[in-house]
């Protein structure tokens, strides 16, 4: 009775010690894992440096799921004896631990990506983070296999032969997914950037897909062009190699003007716009350039700078407006187009002005 007592007491002792230290490494997993994310959250908040909150949110909750693989396997290893079972739970672990691994790899990744987008020395789009991701997951993948044990040479094989029929399946999307790619490497465009195609569909871009690039119109609209028409077409993109750009605004006055005054008073209109309209840029100063004389009219372009594409609408409203009143103030007339008519008699074909004539009645004689 003794001896069962003990065999009894040392398999509940071999039982309860590997659950107690399943316990202890869940314990210690949400403890650690607790601790790492506010660290990490500490140090983005004092040093300013984003990398914190991405590491904390990438290995939210990945510590805890180490952790818990690994009390697991001690629980597999120290329970079960026959080689069989352990091998398979084993493997199980083991594939749950790749997977967990990659999907860090995977965020930890992009998430750099994204951080170097901030600092403008990368572009941030659905093409780049996917590829990136697929990358990854296709380590992962074969990491898997080779720890199943399914060969991968012969995988490898049929990939290389059916390559051929898989390109011409698939032209025209491999097509734009390199297109896709030419376009990151070599930031032609980027997401934010306000283009306008040669067919005239102009809008800024949002995002650069697998096979697409999206364009947001002014209208809130969004077209999908497709990324090998963004390669070959040419394209004017209004934010390269700068966002501030110049903007050209026509105007006339009557010949008899005087051209001097006519300009002082434009630059010192402009000079306001710039200095106190939202989007202009206040250290420009407006440039009057006369183009020609027509018309009995002097015709002259107005030269203004605004920070982006989208500021040049406020800063020409208000510009027109404001000039327009100040010409009212100091005497200056604004020229519209005058035209000549001119007719000729039919017995000689001598060129002569009409005359203006008095419209009188028709009066008709009695019967």
């Amino acid at each position: 009775m003794v001896e069962s007592l003990e065999t009894q007491f040392r398999f509940n002792l071999e039982l309860l010690i590997p659950l107690g230290a399943f316990v202890a490494t869940i314990v210690a997993g949400w403890f650690f894992d607790q601790l790492v994310g506010q660290g990490l959250r500490w140090f983005e908040r004092r040093s300013g440096q984003r990398v914190g909150g991405m590491l904390a949110e990438a290995l939210q909750g990945k510590i805890f799921a180490a952790f818990l693989l690994f009390g697991a396997w001690m629980v597999v290893t120290t329970l079960f004896t026959t080689p069989g079972i352990t091998r398979f739970f084993t493997i199980i672990l083991t594939l749950l631990a790749i997977a967990i691994f990659t999907l860090l790899a995977a965020q930890i990744v992009t998430g750099l990506v994204n951080l170097s987008v901030g600092r403008g020395t990368v572009t941030s789009t659905s093409i780049l983070n996917n590829v990136l991701r697929a990358i990854i997951l296709t380590i992962g993948v074969v990491t898997a296999m080779s720890v199943i044990g399914i060969p991968i040479n012969p995988l490898l094989g049929v990939i290389a032969g059916s390559s051929v029929g898989i390109t011409l399946a698939l032209q025209q999307p491999l097509t734009n997914l390199f297109a896709g790619i030419m376009l990151l490497a070599t930031n032609k465009i980027e997401p934010g950037d306000y283009i306008r195609l040669a067919s005239g569909e102009e809008g800024y871009v949002t995002d650069i897909q697998w096979h697409t690039t999206f364009i947001q119109l002014l209208t809130d609209n969004i077209i999908a062009v497709p990324n090998a028409t963004i390669v070959s077409v040419i394209l004017t993109n209004f934010d390269e190699p700068q966002k501030e750009m110049m903007i050209i605004i026509g105007f006339a006055v009557r010949i008899e003007s005087d051209l001097d005054y006519v300009e002082q008073v434009t630059v010192e209109v402009g000079r306001e716009v710039m200095q106190q309209v939202a989007g202009g840029v206040p250290d420009f100063t407006p440039l009057v350039r006369y183009t020609g004389v027509q018309d009995y009219t002097v015709t002259y372009n107005v030269i203004l700078r605004v920070q982006d594409f989208n500021s040049q609408f406020p800063v020409r409203h208000e510009f027109i407006k404001r000039l327009l009143r100040r010409y009212t103030q100091v005497g200056i007339t604004p020229a519209f187009p005058v035209r000549g008519v001119f007719g000729y008699q039919p017995d000689d074909l001598a060129v002569q002005p009409f005359e203006a004539r008095e419209l009188t009645p028709a009066h008709h004689e009695e019967p």
